[in-house]
């Protein structure tokens, strides 16, 4: 979305993934603060893309978006949302790209089949770092020298990836069920939990947990959610989870 607020202007894509199987630009016009009771008139869509895609990161001057469609990784300058423009379209062979995290010029990617690391620094021409195996990894943050990998049925996995071209795994946490999201705030790692594709872990479908140690990972603590989690966002001490069937 572009969101206006006066003369400002700033720019979000939403993912609709494997539900619509498309990725859609869209613009908001608000006069003043955002109001909760904003007439739906004033989204206006300026921009689409086909296909189907499950993970998204900015660059951080918002010039260029780095997509996981199917299982390559795209990139797309944004500048012009009207006049959305593919730059690089790269095979991973990975199966499904699932995650995107990136640090300063360096990004993450998370598939079933494993971990593929790049500089970005020219990002229309991502460059291979180095890779790490491991089986569905469905959910990636990093931080620091830190990378956190939400593994499926492996649970929570931490790695050094102080060198790009050699990650080495720190700790692991076991979760009851699969670990499907995961993002880090501080010393706390937020890990998602659910026992197939509509049930979340019984008392545990969100999970919190102590990685101030990355070699020992504990627990904090678990709460119950009645639907799997699909996707958080923390900020502010506050937790948003998004959470269907």
């Amino acid at each position: 979305m572009s969101f206006r607020i006066r003369d400002r202007w700033f720019v979000i894509l939403i993912i609709i993934g494997a539900l619509l199987g498309s990725v859609v630009l869209t613009q908001v016009a608000l006069a003043g603060a955002p109001s909760p009771q904003q007439d739906q008139g004033d989204i206006e869509a300026v921009g689409h893309l086909g296909g189907m895609a499950f993970a998204i990161n900015l660059t951080d001057d918002a010039h260029f978006a780095f997509l996981g469609v199917g299982s390559g990784l795209h990139v797309f300058d944004i500048s012009d949302p009207a006049q959305l423009r593919l730059e690089t379209a790269l095979p991973l062979r990975l199966g499904g790209l699932l995650g995107l995290a990136r640090s300063g010029n360096t990004l993450y990617t998370a598939s079933f089949h494993g971990l593929r690391i790049f500089d970005v620094s020219h990002p229309t021409q991502p460059t291979e770092l180095g890779q790490w195996n491991g089986e569905e990894i469905r959910g990636v943050d990093v931080a620091g020298n830190s990378l956190y990998l939400a593994q499926s049925q492996q649970g929570l996995r931490i790695l050094d990836v102080s060198n790009p071209a050699s990650p080495q795994l720190l700790g692991t946490f076991a979760t009851p069920g699969d670990a499907g999201v995961v993002q880090v705030a501080g010393d706390v790692a937020y890990v998602t939990c659910y026992i197939d594709w509509e049930t979340p872990c019984p008392n545990a479908g969100f999970i919190t947990v102590n990685v101030h140690d990355p070699a020992h990972p504990v627990q904090l603590g678990a709460y119950d959610v009645p639907k799997k989690i699909l996707g958080l966002q923390v900020a502010e001490n506050r937790a948003y989870l998004a959470a269907g069937e």
